[in-house]
């Protein structure tokens, strides 16, 4: 691993004061007596992004052309917390921002409690894919989270007269952001629905819509480490946001229809799914950004390359699926190296079940991904779990075989009896064709049979592999994370 000198920054209190003034008068629009503690929060964040940016240079270089495998954390939620604080401590500037605000005649905490909260996440899961990127750029690991730029993140939370819980839109974005940088020249394309033709003897998927994936990056800085990861988040954007013809037709609202349809994806997080649309809207969004992550992947490690050696891929990152949101992902990458680069099913299948590993965080039925088409949304599933176009429709993927270890012989699976769970029906393991189940290999004890409160990382195996079937034991127990050890995204 390339060695990164811990940034004991040589910045004074003065330095920073200063920092501050320039970026109020350059980028704020006002001077120090006219600047407000949202102006100062702005400012002050800008100064430290210009003191983390060379480090963060040095990391994504690093990050390519170095010999380490690097990290891609997929995750529908980043619980990320407040920015400026945690950068300010990772950093080691938090006594030069202090004494430089107060020099200013401002509050260090009132600075501090402008920044609104990004809507990014709503427990756990989220909390989880956090902690993990923090770690790694504390660890010195090169990686990259990738996920969704919600809008108006999950809700906030409000009460009527009547104590009754009211959800509103989270306007986090609403004011000035100053953590996220847009990359409009680095955008990825992705397309739902259509349909497969053959043309020259070759099936050929063509789309029925497609959306543009704008990656919008946020600094992780490492705690004393040097290494500053990015957590990068997709905002869908339309193509054809505005129809002019159709506006000056005086039909307003059919003008921007594409835009909205597209908008839609990046909106919120979870959006209510008892409906077909919510259902469908669910499944574009876990396609969406894993989709352009994946294309986004290869854009970095094979920079400027049409034709790249994929072989080396999984060598070069591997990717972590938080739960089974992103799960998607899998069938995904067959197809594009099928239908985009040319490989076989076979190799293909081998590239893929070397680049994943997987978190499983629930194993209750409420928690699963049902692998059925659903009624719902037959067009996008169409789309997002079609089978790669160019394999012979007797292929079947070939299970891996790998030595059994001797806890599988002395922890057997059963069935259990509808009858000894109490008020739920049994927990099952995601049942996607395509996802890996928790402990396909018995790499540790079965969370299915001895140990329910691990949470399991593994590789793909096979997707035609059954998933294991929950003992009696603990019928209604989860499968929460135990330790970072049990689920740390693994390089090898």
């Amino acid at each position: 691993m390339t060695e990164i000198t811990a940034p004991k920054s040589p910045v004074t209190t003065a330095e920073f004061a200063d920092g501050i003034r320039e970026q109020l008068k350059y980028s704020q629009g006002v001077t120090v007596e006219q600047a407000t503690p949202a102006d100062v929060y702005v400012a002050s964040s800008l100064v430290v992004r210009h003191y983390l940016q060379d480090a963060w240079f040095k990391t994504q270089q690093d990050m390519v052309n170095g010999n380490t495998k690097a990290v891609g954390y997929l995750s529908a939620e980043f619980l990320m917390g407040k920015q400026l604080r945690n950068a300010l401590l990772n950093a080691g500037m938090i006594d030069q921002f202090d004494e430089a605000v107060k020099d200013l005649g401002f509050e260090p905490q009132d600075v501090i409690d402008v920044e609104h909260e990004p809507g990014l996440g709503n427990g756990g899961l989220g909390r989880l894919a956090a902690c993990f990127i923090d770690s790694l750029a504390s660890l010195g690991v090169p990686a990259f989270g990738y996920g969704i730029q919600y809008k108006y993140g999950i809700f906030e939370q409000a009460f009527d007269k009547d104590g009754k819980q009211i959800e509103k839109p989270d306007y986090w974005l609403t004011n000035e952001e100053p953590w996220g940088h847009i990359d409009y020249n680095r955008s990825q394309k992705v397309s739902f629905g259509g349909e497969v033709v053959e043309e020259n003897g070759k099936k050929i998927w063509k789309p029925a819509w497609s959306v543009r994936a704008v990656p919008v990056d946020y600094m992780v800085p490492g705690y004393a480490s040097g290494r500053v990861n990015t957590l990068r988040l997709w905002s869908a954007k339309s193509y054809d946001e505005f129809d002019l013809l159709t506006f000056n037709k005086s039909e307003y609202l059919d003008a921007v229809k594409p835009q909205v349809k597209a908008e839609n994806i990046s909106k919120i997080l979870y959006p209510e799914d008892s409906t077909p649309q919510g259902k469908a809207l669910r499944l574009e969004q876990q396609y969406f950004f894993v989709a352009a992550s994946l294309h986004d992947a290869i854009r970095v490690f094979y920079p400027g390359q049409s034709k790249p050696d994929l072989t080396t891929f999984p060598s070069k990152i591997t990717f972590q699926l938080n739960d089974t949101h992103p799960v998607i992902g899998i069938p995904e990458l067959m197809r594009i190296l099928i239908d985009e680069y040319g490989y076989d099913w076979d190799t293909a299948w081998s590239i893929t079940t070397k680049t994943f590993n997987y978190t499983c965080h629930t194993l209750l039925v409420q928690g699963a991904r049902q692998s059925g088409p659903p009624n719902c949304c037959p067009a996008t599933w169409k789309s997002s779990t079609r089978s790669t176009s160019t394999s012979s429709p007797n292929s079947r993927p070939r299970p891996v075989t790998r030595p059994r270890s001797s806890a599988c012989a002395s922890s057997p699976t059963r069935r259990t009896p509808r009858s000894a769970w109490h008020t739920s029906p049994p927990p099952v393991a995601p049942t996607s064709t395509a996802s890996p189940n928790c402990t396909p290999n018995c790499s540790r004890t079965s969370p299915f049979v001895t140990s329910p409160t691990s949470t399991a990382t593994s590789s793909p195996t096979s997707p035609t592999a059954s998933p294991p079937v929950a003992s009696s034991a603990s019928p209604t127990r989860a499968c929460p994370p135990s330790s970072p050890k049990a689920s740390a995204p693994t390089s090898g």
